[in-house]
């Protein structure tokens, strides 16, 4: 105990209060449950770089069109219309993009009689097909294209119309990209920027945790505690000097600033973070493009 007032006797004739000039700038800012750090948590688990887009997922119908999945020449997951009759019905495929960027649809299939699709619009089309032969069932139409997507909800649409008689599609596919992120669920927005985080072992100065994000770029570790102190120096007073603080007190702790030559400085690079909640985007607004 006769140690530590000592030490604070010798250092504290450089105590510089916060907010008298430069150098170390400590704060207390504590990050809301919506903080980065746990948003990118709970991403990671929902995002995937590809989305199986077959007819053996999540496709519904626009409108009250009973069907019934079989398998037509060969093909598997075939959506059967009930009673079809003569005329152009709609099903569509909703999904999810946490990153914009460019995504790559493939996709094979075939309808009978005539199949359009697109994703989000008519102007994005990814493949027309209209068979009037039988023999033409026995080759379905392959198709890929690269669509700018934006984050925020998509559909892919198709449109089949029915020249008379049975009536169905069927499609196999995938929507990709290398660094994306789609999902059939939501998924929060994240952008590729520069992130600044404290090594382990060392609390960053916005949050508080081991290791975590520093917003303001300073990262610490407490050295002591003044116990039996009072009064106690204000929060934020720098140990040193404001050009090279040595490390500063907040409450009844002594900590040191993190430095390239104590190891304790943050490290800075390029990740996706998360930037918000996915934006209500209304589906087929036109947010692809080819």
């Amino acid at each position: 105990m006769k140690k530590l007032v000592l030490l604070f006797a010798v250092i504290a004739i450089n105590f510089i209060s916060y907010g008298q000039g430069g150098g170390f700038k400590p704060q207390d800012a504590v990050m809301t449950a919506n903080d980065v750090r746990g948003n990118i948590g709970l991403l990671q688990k929902a995002c995937n770089n590809t989305l199986d887009i077959s007819t053996s997922t999540n496709w519904v119908p626009v409108g009250s069109i009973p069907t019934t999945v079989s398998t037509f020449y060969a093909h598997p997951n075939w959506i059967a219309l009930n009673n079809p009759q003569a005329k152009t019905y709609q099903f569509k495929r909703t999904f999810y993009i946490g990153r914009a960027g460019i995504y790559k649809i493939s996709v094979k299939g075939m309808g009978d009689n005539k199949m359009v699709l697109n994703v989000d619009s008519p102007a994005n089309q990814v493949f027309d097909k209209d068979i009037t032969v039988a023999a033409g069932f026995n080759t379905p139409t392959s198709a890929t294209i690269n669509v700018t997507l934006e984050c925020g909800i998509h559909v892919l649409n198709v449109e089949l119309t029915n020249h008379g008689g049975p009536a169905g599609f069927y499609l196999d596919g995938t929507i990709s990209s290398k660094d994306g992120c789609i999902n059939d669920e939501k998924v929060a927005c994240e952008v590729f920027k520069e992130v600044c985080r404290c090594p382990q072992g060392w609390l960053s100065n916005s949050s508080n945790k081991d290791g975590d994000i520093t917003t303001d770029g300073y990262c610490k570790k407490m050295f002591c505690k003044l116990e039996g102190l009072k009064p106690l120096p204000p929060n934020g007073t720098i140990i040193g000097t404001a050009e090279k603080p040595y490390g500063f007190t907040w409450g009844d702790g002594i900590y040191f600033a993190g430095t390239k030559e104590n190891g304790g400085a943050a490290i800075c690079k390029k990740e996706w973070v998360v930037e918000g909640p996915n934006p209500n985007v209304k589906p087929g607004d036109g947010r692809g493009e080819k």
